[in-house]
């Protein structure tokens, strides 16, 4: 847990809920392979993929609000 915490607080700037914190690392686990491989990458690497995430998230919010 400690790890998670530290995963946590590296990864975000501002203190977010423990909801968004868990639904960002399932979805950066589902990109990476699981936990395994999450927690054997540095965290620069799953800072990067944190955001390419946050980007595809922006991009996909641009898109949709074009279509209306």
């Amino acid at each position: 847990m400690k790890s998670l915490n530290e995963l946590r607080r590296i990864l975000f700037k501002q203190v977010p809920s423990e909801q968004d914190t868990v639904y960002s690392l399932c979805v950066i686990m589902e990109k990476v392979g699981g936990y395994q491989n999450l927690m054997n990458m540095p965290i620069s690497a799953v800072m990067q993929v944190n955001k390419y995430l946050e980007y595809l998230s922006k991009q996909s919010k641009k898109s949709s609000n074009k279509l209306r």
